[in-house]
């Protein structure tokens, strides 16, 4: 939140994140790059160290310009409903805050009613003193009041602008941005949009690049929810390619259905037992890495493996995403916000679908498509749907947590837990912030990235050593050293189908290739001499619509290879 300069918090979360890489060596290398669409942005490249990480690319999307002339009118409409909810229904980590405008609120009221009633109370006192007609005292104090409303007004006036000129900034940075985004009023209707559009963007064209085996996504603050709505719509837009699980219900699908079942169960047992929730979210958090390998073998072009968040506001969407909870649970179930893990597609029995109550609880994270239309040679698959995003993507969140007796004022007032609100497969993860954040309100909301211990390496790196410090949590959900899951996402994308060798069987392998096409592709390519030159190729194969075309080649499916060799001409003329 608030007004950062590019590239800012990148290094910053460089700093925090990777390792240092040793005496003499560099970190990493800024270099322009053209992805990113802005010069005031850069790539932060981490060369491959041998024994440490893999290569690794940092990208910053960056978004505040696009918040750029607020004001404290942006989020009136939302602080007014905010300060309207009965105290009960109020978080306990948004209590302080709570208060904290109420007084505002009240001392504005008590100085403007002081100036605005001290002459005409005077007044209104000696009337009734020179009158015992009680009709005599109410009329007069009718008038004062008439009479003194003018003045109320202009005091109000310059008490509101005294807040928007004194304490505007403050509020501007650490709060009308997330309001601004949350509040889909006209007037924030063009910012929501470019924001967006921007991240989904940028994501995009980390996948479409074909360079990267494993995608991370880092949010703070505002950006997590931008970050979990930019994955939210990639996926669904990435699920329509139908992609191809090879067998009627994958093993790592089947896998995460039964452990998100197991968690979902462990969640509603009464009195809760933690120890059995975490050794089940566990487990499913394991399932999800697998079930990631596992599509990507299946030709789905999905390279985000972890979605990480600190200081989320996201703790609070059940106050600015909702009326209430309730509401908030009914939006995951319309699928109109994610969760994880997803929730459970029907179950269907003898054509009816089958409820929760039934056959044990059952949990289906993916429904079966008919792919085929009834041609035998396509048979159906289970697919994932478009709001699965957090089936194979595990989700990490980060957070200091707010302390005090009553109102919680001390710590991050606007970070908390996400399970109770998104699904209990989020992994939340509470923090401590030193000797000294700990005793800030509000702070600690900006240091999750140096966790209060200063610039210097060392002072980072035993931060990152000590269980329960924001950075030793950072960089266990990062995963950046786990090079399994960075060698087995690279061997599932491997498999490839040599268009200029495949047959009409291995064509189907394709998503959007049946049979039809597939013997299309096989006849143009023996008309053609030289085969295929590129993927894109496909364009010119009858009844090969763009789109399909479009899916194949982000897949990253398909190549070419070594092209055929054209058949040698004949020389014109003769002996």
């Amino acid at each position: 939140m608030g007004e950062q300069q590019p590239m800012d918090t990148l290094r910053r979360f460089a700093a925090a994140a990777l390792p240092p890489p040793g005496e003499g060596f560099a970190p990493y290398f800024s270099k322009p790059d053209q992805l990113l669409d802005s010069f005031e942005l850069r790539r932060l490249k981490v060369p491959k160290r041998k024994g440490g990480l893999p290569e690794t690319d940092l990208f910053e999307y960056y978004w505040a310009h696009h918040m750029s002339g607020n004001s404290l009118g942006h989020v009136l409409p939302l602080l007014r409903t905010f300060m309207l909810r009965r105290p009960s229904r109020v978080p306990p980590s948004l209590r302080a805050f709570y208060v904290l405008l109420w007084l505002i609120a009240l001392l504005a009221l008590v100085v403007g009613t002081v100036v605005a009633f001290g002459a005409p109370a005077f007044a209104w006192l000696a009337q009734i003193r020179s009158s015992s007609s009680w009709p005599v005292r109410i009329a007069a104090g009718i008038v004062a009041l008439l009479a003194s409303l003018p003045v109320v007004s202009t005091v109000g006036l310059i008490v509101l602008w005294l807040v928007r000129r004194v304490g505007g900034s403050a509020v501007r940075n650490t709060f009308v941005d997330v309001a601004r985004y949350l509040n889909p009023a006209p007037v924030n209707i063009e910012v929501r949009q470019k924001i967006r559009a921007g991240a989904v963007e940028l994501l995009d064209r980390l996948h479409r690049q074909g360079k990267y085996d494993r995608i991370i996504v880092v949010g703070h603050s505002l950006g997590s929810i931008i970050g979990m709505d930019a994955i939210y719509y990639l996926w669904s837009n990435v699920h329509k390619q139908r992609h191809n699980l090879k067998m009627s219900r994958p093993a790592a699908l089947a896998r995460l259905e039964r452990r998100a079942g197991a968690l979902r169960s462990a969640v509603k047992l009464a009195p809760p037992n933690e120890a059995a929730i975490a050794m089940a979210r566990e487990r499913f958090r394991e399932a999800q890495s697998a079930l990631w390998i596992e599509i990507i073998q299946g030709g789905c072009p999905w390279r985000i493996s972890d979605f990480v968040t600190l200081g989320s506001p996201l703790t609070h969407a059940a106050v600015f995403m909702a009326e209430n909870l309730d509401e908030l649970r009914a939006r995951r179930m319309d699928r109109d916000v994610p969760s994880c893990p997803p929730e459970s597609e029907p179950v269907w029995k003898g054509g009816e679908p089958v409820g929760e109550t039934e056959e044990s609880e059952r949990y289906s994270a993916s429904y079966l498509y008919s792919g085929g239309r009834g041609d035998p040679a396509v048979p159906p698959r289970r697919l994932l749907p478009h709001a699965a995003a957090f089936a194979p993507t595990r989700w990490t969140n980060i957070w200091f947590p707010s302390k005090g007796y009553v109102l919680k004022v001390f710590g991050d007032w606007f970070g908390g837990p996400l399970a109770p609100y998104f699904g209990p497969g989020i992994e939340d993860r509470p923090v401590t912030a030193g000797p000294w954040g700990r005793w800030w309100p509000v702070v600690p909301h900006t240091h999750y990235f140096d966790a209060f211990a200063g610039d210097g390496v060392g002072e980072i790196e035993a931060v990152a050593g000590v269980e329960g410090s924001a950075l030793y949590w950072l960089r266990q959900a990062l995963r950046l050293s786990d090079h399994a899951i960075v060698e087995g996402a690279a061997e599932a994308a491997r498999w490839r189908v040599n268009l200029n060798e495949a047959d009409v069987a291995e064509l189907q392998m394709l998503p959007g290739i049946g049979a039809v096409r597939a013997a299309s592709v096989v006849a143009h390519r023996a008309g053609r001499a030289g085969g295929f030159g590129s993927v894109a190729d496909l364009a010119c194969v009858v009844g090969m619509s763009p789109e399909v075309v479009e899916q194949i080649v982000w897949s990253g499916l398909a190549t070419v290879g070594t092209r055929p060799k054209a058949p040698a001409r004949r020389a014109a003329g003769g002996a």
